[in-house]
């Protein structure tokens, strides 16, 4: 009799693994169907084309903020250069 009840438990086991081999294979299909759904492909794209842009908007921002400071230092240089430029007029 145990030997028996070793085979029910030995059946109930492979029973299970053949179950969850089948929902495995249809999570599998089920996957695959979601990755090529048209509007999941979509958002996905939105999502790394929205990367990138941020990237580049703080790009940009980094650019504009060097080009601002370079902007004031050249601005405070003028009146020097003015000078300087005078002098070397008046020399003449």
């Amino acid at each position: 009799m145990l030997f028996f009840g070793y085979e029910t438990v030995q059946y109930r086991y492979l029973c299970s693994c053949t179950d969850i081999g089948f929902q495995e294979e249809a999570c599998r299909v089920a996957q695959e169907k979601l990755s090529s759904n048209p509007l999941l492909v979509r958002i996905h794209s939105l999502e790394r084309e929205k990367a990138q842009l941020e990237t580049m908007l703080k790009k940009e921002n980094l650019a504009r903020v060097d080009l601002k400071d370079w902007m004031q230092k050249t601005q405070e240089k003028i009146p020097k250069l003015q000078k300087n430029s005078q002098k070397r007029w008046r020399r003449w």
